[in-house]
């Protein structure tokens, strides 16, 4: 069973609390967690505060203040684990290019069937569960890199550029036994079983090796030169 059948959350923002009702009561009877919202503004005021889950967000167009496409701008590229559902009953192809440049997961066109829209809810409870899968590895691989000593972030900024221990020694003025140590626990603490898997878990949180890495690493390479 999908992790978000007992985990998922739907909120619902429209400004006519008959239709959030409704939407409410649909949800409600999947067996899902839902949460009401009478204006993008309240929505968004909430979000702040709001820590990454598996949830979708349906979100009505035409609304009183903050219109459903300005929430999308508001949040755009802020909750990757947030999939937005919008719902209109005024599509047109200006609004639909607006609603995808704002990173909507789908629009949803007025009037619809309810099998329908939990179709819709489903689709994004999937995405946002991957996604939330994602969000978490990523936190525990930072959570991983933070336990490292500046020493180990240096001998691993070496490593995954393919400089040997030997000249890793060189350049760190330590011995190659101590580089050994470093190697060995940087892995441990990575939870890695080689480089190249240190090096896939480092690309998935955009790690770069610093400017004196880089500088250490091109005096290895012009020593090379002059050999």
């Amino acid at each position: 069973m999908s992790k978000w059948a007992s985990d998922g959350a739907v909120f619902i923002v429209d400004d006519e609390a008959d239709v959030r009702e409704s939407l409410s009561a649909l949800v409600s009877a999947m067996g899902l967690k839902c949460q009401q919202f009478e204006s993008g503004e309240q929505f968004v005021d909430y979000l702040e505060g709001w820590q990454a889950g598996i949830a979708v967000a349906v979100v009505d167009v035409r609304m009183k203040g903050m219109s459903g496409l300005a929430v999308l701008e508001r949040i755009r590229g802020m909750y990757t684990t947030l999939p937005c559902i919008i719902v209109t009953a005024y599509a047109d192809f200006t609004m639909a290019v607006d609603a995808m440049a704002g990173e909507a997961f789908t629009v949803l066109c007025k009037p619809y069937r309810d099998q329908e829209l939990w179709e819709r809810i489903v689709q994004a409870l999937d995405k946002s569960e991957q996604a939330y899968e994602d969000y978490c590895e990523v936190g525990a691989i930072n959570s991983r890199y933070a336990t490292l000593s500046p020493s180990e972030i240096a001998v691993m900024g070496l490593l995954i550029r393919g400089v040997t221990n030997k000249k890793i020694s060189h350049l760190c003025e330590i011995s190659p036994r101590t580089v050994d140590l470093r190697r060995k626990a940087i892995l441990e603490k990575m939870n890695v079983a080689s480089v190249p898997d240190l090096i896939w878990k480092l690309a998935r949180i955009g790690y770069s090796p610093s400017e004196q890495t880089f500088d250490a690493i091109d005096s290895v390479f012009a020593s090379d030169e002059d050999e």
